[in-house]
């Protein structure tokens, strides 16, 4: 049975708001939850799992580490399920995985959702995951030294944050970093980078903080390099004498120049040797991501600090972790996820293990558990958290335009509260990771802050009037910046299904230093109808002042469609839209905000019936 967190509400509000992005947007607001949860009781048999032999205490961890997860994090905007695993000695694509310890745990799966006929449904390949693994080893194919990596040795790098991300992407930086974390700092932290971009948050639990890992020496680097070089080139030959057979001339050709890289290779080998003769002992960090013998047969010193470039540590296993890893209890747990600010249900993901999983409760389990005994596990916080929500009194205004008969729709913010999210209005994460929120400006007036985000209101009763004019206050920031996104604003007619089927798009954008701004319409319409991008002036609407604030009015009367800022009339348009077309939804959006004064507010919304 699925174990899906939907409230009656919501459900009714999928039905009542009929496009698509809404329905998204209410869907990534929503604890939609696990497809189960397990409740896992421990397993009595052990088993082979592709050459490994796995005990019945280390399996029962498995489902310790899966309750653990579920007792921690509830997804939000997509739907969970956890698999537990153990794996095997690897395949002819991951070679160096036959060395690595017994490694078993469980992951946990997040996908994106849809609405497929009224039912929540997993996007196919858009899971993100969090993992807690016994005797894990966070490499990756790519950072594995594959030339000195066989079934009994693992050599592999494990880069962290470059010096670009520290100086160019200090946000990127600030955020990934976790190593100041109370629940982290205390344990063995490093961020990963990928190669494909981003990187993973990799935590260590070892008793004591011993690294199951460490840093190798120049002297066995070059050592590990002088045995490798030998057996890569018999296998070369072997190859060569393979694809060549019965092809002499170009059969001498290969082996020649396979005899050749692997003279030089070994010759500076001993030049790298000799060079660092008194510095054999020191760490072995090379310049390099990736290499292989050609580089070092072309003279390249892998050892050389090249200016501001980064190095990288050659790591390998501490002596004799893969045989205790056999052992019923766990060597170290590893504990590791990847996630994106900008990615609303990731960093739900993420900010769910910082701030609820008990990563102190984990380590003494295991290491220490005379600290826990007979105490079951439970997060530091819970992940359902209750939230009041304070909802000031409407304002006399707001109380006065629910009794008029010629307002359809009135919001003037009253009822929230500043600093934060309106209780009124569904509204997306933005690309930073900020939520729409309520602020106060001059005069303690309430505004509603977009920043890079989509907004809709929830009390909106469509279809719209079929005349109305549609009425809202408008401000941006001093040194709103130059080339800014616009505010768009858009009346849309959508089928019940979601997709559209008309609309009209209004994209307003502040001038520059004391300059006018400007407006223009995107529309999808029955032909003869509006289909200009002629741009507009908006007198009044710049950057200039500490808060630059107009008054819009919208006006559809028939197929007239006029725009009044600070009541006077910038554009008239004679034949718009079709005099029957009824709205049914309207949204604002700021697509995206690259600076701190990107934004815009927007406060006194009104529709009223003409």
């Amino acid at each position: 049975m699925k174990h899906i967190l939907l409230t009656a509400i919501i459900w009714c509000l999928f039905f009542r708001l009929t496009a698509q992005d809404a329905n998204q947007i209410i869907l990534e607001d929503s604890l939609i939850g696990w497809t189960k949860l397990y409740n896992y009781k421990g397993v009595k048999e052990g088993k082979s799992v592709g050459g490994r032999v796995y005990t019945a205490k280390q399996l029962s961890i498995c489902d310790s580490f899966a309750n653990w997860i579920q007792a921690s994090y509830i997804p939000k905007g997509g739907l969970g399920d956890i698999k537990r695993f153990s794996t095997g000695r690897g395949s002819s694509s991951t070679p160096y995985e036959a060395g690595l310890p017994n490694r078993y745990g469980a992951t946990a799966y997040t996908w994106s959702v849809k609405l497929i006929n009224g039912k929540i449904e997993p996007i196919p390949e858009t899971q993100f995951w969090w993992s807690i693994t016994a005797n894990g080893v966070p490499i990756m194919p790519e950072w594995v030294i594959a030339d000195l990596t066989d079934s009994i040795s693992q050599f592999f790098l494990l880069p962290s944050f470059s010096t670009e991300d520290a100086v160019r992407n200090k946000q990127y930086y600030k955020d990934q970093d976790l190593s100041a974390n109370e629940s982290i700092s205390s344990y063995i932290y490093r961020w990963i980078y990928r190669s494909t971009g981003g990187g993973t948050e990799n935590i260590i639990l070892a008793k004591d903080n011993n690294s199951p890992f460490r840093v190798i020496s120049k002297g066995e680097f070059l050592q590990e390099w002088q045995k490798a070089a030998a057996t890569v080139h018999v296998k070369m030959l072997k190859k060569i004498n393979y694809d060549y057979s019965g092809d002499k001339v170009p059969l001498e050709i290969a082996t020649k120049n396979e005899n050749k890289l692997h003279e030089d290779c070994l010759a500076h080998l001993g030049k790298m040797r000799d060079l660092y003769k008194s510095r054999l002992n020191e760490p072995a960090e090379i310049n390099t991501l990736q290499h292989d013998r050609r580089d070092i047969a072309k003279g390249r010193d892998l050892f050389e600090k090249r200016g501001n470039t980064d190095t990288y540590p050659v790591y390998t296993l501490e002596k004799g972790v893969v045989g205790l890893s056999k052992n019923d209890a766990p060597q170290w747990i590893l504990i590791n996820w990847n996630w994106n600010k900008s990615d609303a249900k990731e960093l739900h993901m993420h900010q769910s293990i910082i701030n609820n999983f008990n990563f102190n409760y984990v380590y003494n389990f295991f290491f220490y558990p005379e600290k826990v005994k007979g105490i079951r596990y439970s997060p530091l916080k819970s992940p359902y958290p209750v939230k009041k929500i304070v909802k000031n009194h409407k304002s006399e205004t707001a109380f006065a335009a629910e009794k008029d008969k010629h307002i359809h729709f009135f919001n003037d913010l009253s009822s929230n509260t500043p600093d934060e999210p309106p209780i009124d209005w569904y509204h997306s994460q933005s690309l930073n990771g900020e939520k729409a929120k309520v602020v106060e400006l001059e005069s303690n007036e309430r505004w509603l802050q977009i920043k890079g985000n989509k907004i809709f209101p929830k009390s909106l009763t469509t279809p719209l009037p079929q005349n109305f004019t549609f009425s809202f206050d408008l401000a941006v920031p001093e040194k709103f910046p130059w080339g800014g996104r616009s505010m768009e604003i858009t009346f849309g007619k959508n089928t019940a299904g979601g997709s559209s089927e008309a609309n009209f798009l209004l994209n307003l954008r502040p001038g520059y230093n004391g300059r006018p701004g400007e407006v223009y319409f995107e529309t999808k319409l029955p032909p003869g109808y509006y289909e200009s991008r002629q741009v507009y002036s908006v007198p009044g609407f710049s950057n200039n002042k500490k808060i630059n604030k107009v008054n819009i009015a919208f006006q559809k009367n028939g197929e007239q469609l006029q725009l009044f800022v600070d009541k006077k009339l910038v554009v008239d348009i004679k034949k718009g839209v079709p005099a029957h077309l009824l709205f049914n939804s309207l949204s604002f959006s700021h697509i995206r905000s690259d600076s701190d004064n990107e934004k815009y507010y927007i406060a006194n919304l009104k529709i009223t019936v003409d």
